[in-house]
């Protein structure tokens, strides 16, 4: 195993981008403002992205998108989840680009 991201540190191995390419439903935010918004957080045994409130733009949430610092020509990853978000217009999303 080369790479980990888990742990109380778990957003240190990430980038946050604040560009929306898709003009969609949701205002990304910096790392200051997702934490300080509760938008972002982890501990020893979870890392959380949630959504907020509506921003300051129409028809807007604000959130946080998160890409990681390091990047490979071949990857395995693995993941668990405990909550996903569900129902009408959800969208919750890994893309490995």
């Amino acid at each position: 195993l080369q790479w980990v991201a888990q742990g109380a540190n778990f957003f240190d191995h990430f980038d946050f981008h604040m560009e929306d390419f898709n003009h969609g439903s949701v205002h990304f935010v910096s790392s200051n403002e997702a934490f300080q918004e509760g938008l972002a957080c982890a501990d020893a045994r979870h890392a959380i992205l949630r959504v907020g409130s509506r921003s300051h733009l129409q028809y807007k949430r604000r959130t946080a998108r998160i890409a990681t610092k390091q990047s490979w020509t071949y990857f395995l990853a693995a993941m668990r989840f405990s909550h996903l978000p569900w129902g009408c217009g959800t969208w919750p999303a890994f893309f490995s680009i």
